[in-house]
């Protein structure tokens, strides 16, 4: 685990926040890694990662608030806010943006 995983993945620091992104290597070039976090007695967020023609997409769901934001491939820097309620709706409405993003369910 590295220093920002420990900061963001386990009890509320006052003086940093983020969610942190993990990437990985494929046979295609980079791909960012399905992943959940959450702050213990806080927001719990998923993960969903770019896939096909758009494999830069990458989009943050936040289950408690259902809002979510998609990073675009071609875009990455204007991210578009989704008022979504699970994991299947963020999908939709992504694909109607052209961008094609999958989610992993993990175990609880």
């Amino acid at each position: 685990m590295t220093a920002m995983q420990a900061l963001t993945s386990s009890r509320p620091v006052s003086t940093v926040g983020g969610i942190a992104l993990r990437v990985g290597t494929t046979d295609r070039g980079f791909r960012f890694i399905p992943d959940r976090g959450l702050v213990l007695g806080g927001p719990e967020w998923l993960i969903l990662v770019g896939s096909a023609a758009t494999p830069g997409a990458v989009g943050i769901l936040d289950i408690q608030l259902g809002l979510g934001q998609l990073f675009q491939h071609e875009s990455p820097d204007d991210p578009i806010t989704l008022r979504v309620a699970n994991p299947e709706n963020f999908m939709s409405i992504a694909r109607e943006h052209g961008q094609t993003v999958e989610y992993v369910e993990w175990p609880r």
